[in-house]
């Protein structure tokens, strides 16, 4: 390994968890047991989970569950894991929404006022997430004394992490549950 990779490595393993920066604040850590991948409504903070179980809608403003689907048999037409799609239900009934998880896809990483997050497995399987505040770069360390590993609560198989497209919503998935922060 490179001596700039390993010094990386070091970076983020000693980068402390934090719940999140300003404005974000955690609205919560639903447990959704067999996860396989979440997306979000169009223009929305409503977020789609597909579990072994069947579908359930998160308000992620708020952080609770607003609709479920409990085993239910799915379909393609509810969930097509390789076309990434799944049929909403709840308040994105109608819609058509575009998933990442186990098999694939992702979520946005960037929002349309410059927050992002890098992914990283310095020490994989284990994962970090880095909340970079606009102007901000950990992996270049442009200003990385603002950025923020994420306190992840989870214990599961990274699934995915990313934001709605409002900009508002910050999710990250695992196999058994999701960290949900929001801002105002």
């Amino acid at each position: 390994m490179s001596t700039h990779a390993e010094a990386l490595r070091e970076r983020v393993r000693r980068l402390r968890p934090a719940p999140a920066s300003l404005p974000w604040r955690r609205t919560g850590t639903p447990s959704v047991g067999g996860l396989l991948a979440v997306g979000f409504g169009q223009n929305s903070d409503s977020l789609l989970a597909i579990s072994h179980d069947g579908r359930g809608v998160f308000d992620c403003r708020k952080g609770g569950r607003v609709a479920r689907d409990r085993g239910k048999l799915m379909t393609d037409a509810d969930y097509d894991a390789i076309a990434l799609t799944a049929a909403g239900i709840g308040p994105l009934e109608g819609q058509v929404v575009r998933v990442g998880g186990l098999t694939g896809g992702a979520l946005p990483r960037t929002t349309h006022d410059d927050w992002s997050i890098e992914i990283v497995s310095p020490d994989w399987p284990e994962f970090t997430v880095i909340l970079q505040p606009p102007g901000c770069s950990f992996i270049p360390s442009i200003q990385a004394e603002r950025c923020v590993r994420l306190e992840t609560l989870g214990a599961g198989e990274f699934r995915t992490a990313g934001f709605s497209s409002t900009g508002l919503s910050l999710v990250v998935a695992t196999s058994a549950d999701i960290d949900i922060w929001s801002r105002a």
